[in-house]
């Protein structure tokens, strides 16, 4: 997950994380010239590193506070390596009721539990508060209350179905079927026999030539088949439809390289 995200990705983690922080910088704060000299300014390049400016200009201090005297431990030099490089900032302290504050969330003693989102987001965040410490909820932990208002995106869903139709063949009607042939397709089977007859003859023929002759004779089998076995209704297939909007064809595909991943990680454990 510590990696940088892809253009245009947000997102939202969330939970005991164990990650002691107080109060140290959850950002990049790059020098320009570092950059120029090794050529690292083009637009992508710069959006990247100075993603803190969004964050300024929705409003949001970039000085973060704490209530917590806890030293930073490894945990939360962890959390800090993420949140720099996939542009991910703490929310707490920073929004709502507990803007400017950092109240401890665990043993009233220490911040572990964190909202940390992307820069973009923070404008959505309408509420943020850490609660009162409730034992039914938690033995040590206090619970995070947030709201985060999104605009409803529709999508149009066209269901596909689709209705397979077989024929099955019966013996018993073997002869039933050579005599239907013979009596109802007699004029397209002479005209399928002075085609090959001049394909026999000719000096060059094409594969689209026999490909023409294949498929009337598959027509006229089939034609006839239908009309002396009837046709057999074996499914009726729908596409699944997604009720849930917001998982995209993207969604899905991030969601299934996820799991790939976290199988390939648990292997090489093995």
């Amino acid at each position: 997950m510590v990696a940088p995200l892809e253009h245009n990705t947000k997102c939202c983690p969330i939970g005991d994380l164990n990650a002691k922080t107080s109060t140290l910088q959850d950002f990049i704060s790059p020098e320009r010239f570092v950059l120029d000299m090794f050529h690292l300014n083009d637009e992508d390049t710069l959006k990247y590193f100075y993603n803190y400016d969004t964050v300024i200009a929705n409003g949001i201090s970039l000085e973060r506070k704490s209530e917590s005297t806890c030293r930073v431990n490894p945990y939360g030099h962890r959390l800090f390596d993420m949140c720099k490089k996939m542009n991910l900032f703490i929310a707490n302290s920073r929004k709502g009721n507990d803007n400017n504050v950092g109240r401890r969330t665990c043993n009233d003693a220490s911040i572990v539990d964190y909202l940390n989102v992307s820069s973009d987001l923070f404008p959505l965040i309408k509420y943020f508060e850490v609660d009162e410490f409730n034992p039914i909820l938690s033995d040590v932990h206090t619970k995070i209350c947030f709201n985060i208002y999104t605009e409803q995106i529709i999508r149009e869903q066209n269901i596909e179905t689709s209705q397979r139709q077989t024929v099955k063949w019966c013996s018993s009607k073997g002869d039933k079927f050579v005599d239907y042939v013979k009596d109802n397709q007699s004029d397209q089977l002479k005209e399928i026999g002075n085609v090959l007859d001049n394909l026999l003859i000719a000096e060059n023929v094409d594969q689209a030539d026999l490909d023409d002759v294949t498929s009337n004779i598959c027509k006229i089998f089939n034609d006839s088949s239908k009309i002396i076995f009837r046709t057999k209704r074996v499914g009726f297939f729908h596409k699944k439809q997604n009720k849930r909007l917001w998982f995209t064809d993207i969604c899905k595909n991030k969601r299934n390289y996820f799991i790939k991943q976290n199988k390939d990680t648990n292997f090489q454990k093995i």
